[in-house]
């Protein structure tokens, strides 16, 4: 296993910056991919070591020149445009601005998180994770092109005879397609209509290679969906960093999207991906409960019809598309063979995946499918597995869901769900352990808190950022709630990490009263902390104690708490607005009882669940629109969270939402000092 991977095609790391110690956290995360990291403290001494293909990070109070300077001195060592990232000292602006001119890849941001820049230098530094570098070449002649990219590293295949193009395409599934303008069949233009014409292939890359006697203007190439157009004399480098780059840039897309989806019908992921990622999580720095979903689809219909539904498209197009709904952001799903699929995720606790996989069990098993204007029932049934991290391996872990899931299958119980119960003592220690942590977390005053910029869409007259509770351990790294918060709840420390959380959050509003512009924090609540008594009270006493000014915290509870307490909300909830402090409503859902929450709580703002928002390209619910219509007709503000590419702020932004929250903003940080005059959409 260590030596494929290291055999792998790897780009070393290069950094230049007068602080080694800021990139030690850094180290592990490269190092499981086998990363080689380098360290310089003058540019003169990276300028010396440059290598011709790596990936340059620049810390700019390290330069004692311009940036563009710099580069251009660079550019020079290594004969090649350098690929590189600029670490900033604040996030403004004219720096980012300056950065981009540079040819700056991507911008960081002190104080910077190292997971955050690890999975920047991986997407950029592991040239290939699942497979080969693959370029298909429709060439009469192709024999230069062949050897130089296979000089590269690049694995490549020559097609002569284009009736078997779309067979090559799905079969060999290249990053890239090269194409001579003149082909003995059709032409290179003619050629690219039919790639661009197949939905599977549209963003496929093109390049097109010009003949001798070409007639071709570049601009008609380009309309015609060819990617980039090289004329006769072609130079070699520029032809090889070109593919490197349309390649990059394509992985790059497909692995901020989760993976590159080997099965085009369904849409979802490559499963050599998947196994990778679930290695991958098993070996998490900050461990969190992960489980497995594997589950058989099987068409309710004649054996004389079964085979003439199957080998229909949108058949699998319909089944990718209900999974696709029942996935979270971080959620993965693959294909595995033509009926069987796995789902991998993170949840508060088992009980979560089991709900998860009875949801999955009434879209398919309670809906009717219609797969070519005929009605179509399915059957499923599923294994849920919860791993035990330490003696696990992916595909050990994938063998035993699935015969979970063959097991619930010959049980035929409703709902036909299987789950794993022998892991039950090794979850009792791991709780115990995270339990000690908790109390000596307590104990010590160790709780981080993180905070994530909230952009309005329209006017922002005041700066919002969302409150995240991390817990320091050993070497700088951090854990996330979902890690021990269900630990808290079930042994009763909620209502103390609950005021710990808003003693801090005040603390740090009363520290920005004297800003032009307020601040307001977004501070998760609980259950328990509604129920105490004394709640009330001592909240007063902390707000007596601080000069807020209009820094008045906004307070998230839960949808299905305040479901399960409305009387105690409806009395809290009118103190706390007489206070000047506002409620906001997470994991909010469009039903009828949260619909009645709007019209009897002051509410002023919600948090739609993660379901109601579709992932980046897919189409808007119609559930979310008509949420957010009911939401402003009482006078709700509505904020969508968790949305991780600009897709998604897109389509956030066109269902008239009125905040925008998550990672394609900026991720959680300590510091809050986003610059909200640039983030309006």
């Amino acid at each position: 296993m260590m030596q494929a991977d290291q055999a792998k095609p790897i780009r070393p790391i290069q950094i230049l910056s007068r602080c080694d110690a800021d990139f030690r956290d850094l180290k592990p995360w490269l190092e499981r991919e086998w990363i080689p990291l380098t360290v310089f403290e003058d540019l003169e001494a990276l300028l010396e070591a440059a290598i011709d293909d790596a990936v340059f990070v620049l810390d700019l109070e390290a330069l004692e020149t311009s940036l563009a300077e710099a580069i251009e001195r660079l550019q020079s060592c290594i004969g090649a445009f350098p690929d590189f990232l600029c670490i900033l000292k604040e996030n403004h602006i004219d720096h980012r601005l300056e950065a981009v001119r540079a040819g700056a890849r991507a911008c960081l941001f002190r104080p910077w998180l190292p997971e955050e820049l690890a999975r920047l230098l991986i997407e950029r530094a592991v040239v290939d994770r699942m497979s080969p570098q693959r370029v298909l070449l429709l060439q009469q002649n192709p024999q230069d092109t062949q050897a130089l990219l296979q000089s590269a590293g690049i694995e490549t295949q020559v097609l002569k005879d284009l009736r078997k193009l779309f067979h090559s395409l799905y079969d060999f599934q290249p990053d890239l397609l090269i194409l001579d303008e003149q082909f003995p069949e059709a032409n290179g233009l003619e050629i690219t209509a039919l790639v661009r014409t197949h939905e599977d292939f549209f963003s496929l890359p093109i390049l097109l290679l010009a003949a001798q006697d070409t007639q071709i203007p570049a601009h008609q190439a380009k309309e015609a969906g060819v990617d980039a157009f090289f004329p006769p004399e072609k130079d070699a480098r520029d032809l090889l960093a070109t593919v490197r780059q349309y390649i990059r840039h394509v992985r790059s897309f497909y692995s901020r999207l989760g993976g590159r989806p080997e099965y085009c019908k369904t849409g979802l992921h490559n499963y050599r991906y998947f196994l990778r990622q679930l290695e991958h999580a098993l070996k998490e720095p900050a461990p969190r409960m992960i489980g497995l979903i594997y589950f058989r689809v099987s068409p309710l219909v004649p054996k004389a019809e079964q085979s003439a539904i199957l080998a229909q498209e949108v058949f699998l197009r319909e089944v990718g598309h209900r999974i696709r709904k029942h996935l979270y952001p971080a959620d993965l799903a693959a294909q595995v063979n033509a009926r069987d699929f796995v789902l991998l995720g993170h949840r508060e606790e088992t009980a979560g995946f089991i709900r998860w996989s009875e949801q999955l069990y009434q879209a398919f098993s309670e809906q009717v499918l219609q797969v070519a204007d005929q009605p179509l029932r399915i059957a499923t049934h599923f294994g849920v597995l919860v791993p035990d991290r330490e003696a696990e391996e992916a595909e050990s872990l994938i063998n035993r869901a699935r015969h979970l899931c063959i097991q619930a299958g010959q049980e035929g119980k409703t709902p036909p769900i299987k789950v794993n119960a022998a892991l039950r003592d090794g979850r009792d220690a791991r709780e115990q352990a995270i339990l000690r942590l908790l109390r000596e977390t307590l104990k010590k005053n160790a709780f981080r808190l993180l905070f994530q910029p909230i952009a309005a869409t329209g006017e922002q007259h005041q700066e919002h950022y969302d409150t995240l509770l991390r817990i320091r351990i050993k070497n700088g790294k951090t854990l996330r709630p979902d890690f021990f918060l269900p630990v808290a709840k079930k042994h009763g420390l909620m209502a103390q990490i609950d005021r710990w959380v808003l003693s801090k959050a005040l603390q740090v509003l009363a520290a920005r009263s004297s800003r032009s512009a307020p601040t307001r924090l977004i501070v998760r609540q609980t259950l328990e902390t509604l129920q105490a008594e004394d709640w009330l009270s001592w909240l007063q006493q902390q707000l007596a104690a601080r000069e807020l000014g209009q820094n008045k915290p906004i307070l998230e509870f839960q949808l299905d708490d305040l479901l399960q307490h409305l009387p105690v909300a409806k009395v809290r909830f009118q103190s706390l607005k007489q206070q000047g402090i506002d409620i906001c409503i997470g994991r909010y859902k469009d039903q009828p009882a949260a619909r009645t929450l709007l019209t009897e709580l002051p509410i002023a703002f919600i948090k739609p669940d993660t379901s109601l928002l579709p992932p980046a390209g897919e189409n808007k619910d119609p559930r979310l629109d008509r949420l957010i219509l009911h939401a402003h007709n009482n006078g709700v503000q509505v904020i969508a969270g968790q949305l991780e590419a600009f897709e998604a702020v897109t389509q956030a932004w066109q269902s008239k939402v009125d905040y925008v929250l998550g990672y394609f903003l900026q991720p959680p940080l300590e510091s809050l000092d986003f610059d909200f005059t640039e983030s309006r959409y």
